[in-house]
């Protein structure tokens, strides 16, 4: 019944992307579209702190993420995170403000809240990794 319930959830994820995508970029809609896209950049954030917060205590199989015991290292996390979005951040606004910033909002908007579902959803898997103390048996030495 989850799987179901997340199967739907991305199908209208993908529909709303496709439409958003669909509307054209105009001069006039400046102002909309920056709102967008920072609204867009907050979820972002928000993805993150979530997927941030399901993940603490919890098993960790992403070896970039995880410390010798195999848990996840919010440490880690938060600094490869941050990086990787805030760069991304950092090359829109750069983008923006130096080239013709009507055309880059929407565009970058749709980007930054396709991530922030991508995100959201791992956060949801990973509410379902067991927490520390108890072995999940995809970790269970053979």
């Amino acid at each position: 019944m989850f799987w179901d319930s997340k199967r739907k959830i991305v199908a209208a994820l993908i529909v709303l992307s496709a439409l958003l995508i669909c509307t054209p970029c105009r001069a006039e809609n400046h102002k909309r579209s920056k709102g967008l896209w920072a609204a867009s950049v907050a979820s972002l954030v928000a993805a993150h702190v979530l997927d941030a917060r399901l993940s603490a205590g919890r098993y960790e199989t992403n070896p970039f993420l995880r410390d010798s015991q195999g848990r996840f290292h919010i440490g880690k996390a938060v600094m490869i995170k941050s990086a990787a979005s805030g760069g991304s951040i950092l090359l829109q606004a750069l983008l923006a403000r130096n080239g013709r910033a009507e055309s880059i909002y929407r565009p970058a908007a749709l980007i930054n809240f396709g991530c922030a579902g991508v995100i959201g959803g791992v956060a949801l898997s990973n509410a379902r990794v067991p927490r520390y103390g108890t072995m999940p048996e995809y970790l269970q030495p053979q």
